[in-house]
């Protein structure tokens, strides 16, 4: 769950505002299309997350838990239009870190150190930038 919450599948969620609304004083219309930020907006919120660009697994602790919005988390959306294929991406990502894990040791390249190092386009979906050099060395 971690890893999903600093690198989401999908970065952002495409909506329709179905009635009109004020946030932070904007007026967002009736059936506008807007795109709500997953992976700046409330993955990395520290109002949600103490320290939240720290990789901390233990943030889904049932005791850390307690009291925290549930739309906090939401890597592949929220709601009753949350994405059709969770399970089936849920499954895919274990599958292939599984497999990469298995065969594979992950090594720091020349450029990247730390995982801070590492530089991400994100489109419909989130991927790494060019020019990282991550390197899988075969166990």
């Amino acid at each position: 769950k971690e890893s999903l919450r600093l690198f989401p599948a999908a970065p952002l969620v495409g909506r329709l505002v179905e009635e009109e609304i004020e946030v932070d004083g904007y007026t967002i219309p009736k059936g506008a299309a807007i795109w709500v930020p997953i992976y700046c907006g409330p993955h990395r919120d520290p109002r949600f997350w103490p320290n939240p660009e720290h990789f901390d697994p233990d943030r889904f602790l049932p005791s850390e838990t307690v009291g925290r919005n549930p739309n906090a988390y939401m890597p592949f959306s929220t709601g009753p239009r949350n994405c059709i294929g969770y399970k089936y991406g849920m499954l895919q990502i274990k599958t292939t870190i599984s497999t990469i894990l298995r065969r594979y040791r992950i090594l720091p390249g020349n450029t990247c150190k730390r995982i801070e190092d590492i530089r991400w386009e994100i489109h419909m979906d989130m991927h790494m930038s060019p020019g990282n050099d991550i390197r899988l060395e075969p166990i």
